[in-house]
């Protein structure tokens, strides 16, 4: 079973170290440390047995999530010191050649995925091409500021609706449509 506080505890700290010790890592420090957190989800999923990074959420979830969050942050760090790709072709065809390869090679997807989805990921950062201008559209602007305010707190309305609302006399109706509404309730609360 997989230790969730040392999970929490790695994640801590190297959030601190990568981010408020240092000011940021070179490009190739950035690049070297994206690679060993994406080859640790693969160590991590293969030594489990995991067949796909969708199994065993349960236990294997929390790492999951941890390693490639650190992952979002390198990269990011790195992408503010390089700047937006170039034009989305090359990293698309990389992200493309990847996926093929787990594909055709039957590879277990947690070898490739998060590698592929690195590179997808960079792609959308280019200022050029039909993919930034369908992503510059205002409506789809706001659907991305409202939905990542969603994302952020969505887990802690949830909570706080079961703790305040799920007792006797209370109507079903109003804990579904709370719980099942955490944008517009952090939205109220001003958490944008």
């Amino acid at each position: 079973m997989v230790d969730q506080h040392r999970i929490c505890r790695l994640y801590f700290v190297s959030n601190g170290v990568l981010f408020h010790i240092a000011p940021g890592p070179s490009s190739a420090g950035a690049i070297l440390a994206a690679i060993i957190l994406l080859g640790t989800i693969s160590i991590v999923f293969w030594s489990a047995g995991a067949a796909s990074l969708g199994e065993n959420i349960a236990e294997l979830g929390l790492p999951r999530c941890v390693l490639e969050f650190l992952t979002g942050m390198v990269l990011c760090s790195w992408f503010q010191q390089r700047g937006p790709a170039k034009g989305p072709v090359g990293p698309l065809v990389c992200a493309a050649v990847i996926l093929t390869i787990c594909f055709v090679g039957r590879v277990p997807d947690y070898f490739g995925v998060p590698a592929a989805f690195v590179f997808i990921v960079f792609a959308l950062t280019s200022p050029t091409g039909p993919i930034s201008n369908l992503l510059s559209w205002r409506p789809l602007l706001y659907l991305g500021e409202i939905s990542y305010a969603t994302y952020m707190v969505h887990y802690f309305i949830k909570d706080w609706v079961k703790f305040l609302l799920v007792r006797d006399g209370v109507p079903n109706w109003l804990v579904f449509s709370l719980n099942n509404s955490p944008g517009r309730v952090a939205r109220a609360a001003g958490a944008e």
